[in-house]
């Protein structure tokens, strides 16, 4: 492109961008926290690619992952991609490009996907006990709190305190999972109060159970000898709001 500046002839480099749907293909969550696609990618071209996670239209990416792929060959190929995300929703996006041609007249060729990361598989936190300590502190109506971990990365916020049902004494249990919703609170939180006063050597666990649109939370109640006494439902946790990735 040529541009006149005063009595100068200048010229002007300029790219064209092209969608290249095939570029990106076979997205998929194959387990919990990964997200996987194929980028297949000309003879001779270095194919750059990006996962990000952008909440809204005002805010920049929370989760970026990059790379390229180089193809010295005479054909095109396939190349599988996996990349591990920090969180679970259903905004993510992948973009992959490549360009041909001069600077002056450069062709881009781009192609962009949109990508879930979800809970795949049941996962369960580590169990709290309850012990002479915290029974006692129950006793005079202090808030017992614990963090329960799960098995490789992730935590749900535990916390039980006396309560009062009409049937007696009863115990109040607030769950709270972390959040990275940019458009809520930082975390989620449910709180129930279960008909059972603490016994030394039962306990809790916690546990996620994956369906279509998200995760559920259970709370499991064990007796002293380690079997499973009551299974207790809590809230559920959309896709549609971005939580802390959990393991």
């Amino acid at each position: 492109m040529l541009l006149m500046v005063g009595s100068k002839v200048e010229r002007v480099e300029a790219a064209t961008t092209t969608n290249k749907e095939s570029l990106i293909t076979k997205v998929s969550n194959p387990s919990n926290g990964k997200i996987t696609f194929v980028i297949n990618v000309p003879a001779k071209t270095t194919v750059s690619y990006k996962v990000e996670l952008i909440p809204n239209a005002r805010t920049k990416s929370i989760d970026t992952k990059s790379g390229s792929y180089k193809n010295t060959g005479k054909s095109q190929v396939s190349k599988k991609i996996t990349v591990t995300t920090r969180y679970y929703s259903n905004k993510y996006k992948i973009t992959a490009s490549y360009s041909t041609g001069p600077a002056r007249n450069r062709k881009i060729y781009k192609d962009t996907d949109s990508a879930v990361s979800a809970l795949k598989t049941t996962i369960y936190t580590n169990k709290f006990v309850w012990n002479s300590a915290n029974i006692k502190k129950w006793k005079a109506e202090s808030r017992v709190q614990v963090l329960l971990g799960f098995a490789i990365t992730g935590a749900a916020d535990l916390a039980v305190t006396k309560g009062y049902l009409s049937a007696g004494y009863g115990t109040v249990v607030s769950l709270t999972f972390l959040c990275g919703d940019y458009s809520s609170a930082g975390s989620v939180s449910d709180t129930k109060t279960i008909q059972m006063t603490p016994i030394k050597g039962w306990g809790f666990k916690v546990k996620a159970v994956p369906y279509d649109g998200g995760y559920t939370k259970y709370l499991l109640v064990y007796d002293a000898k380690g079997r499973l006494h009551e299974t207790i439902k809590f809230g559920k946790m959309s896709i549609s709001t971005i939580s802390t990735i959990i393991k």
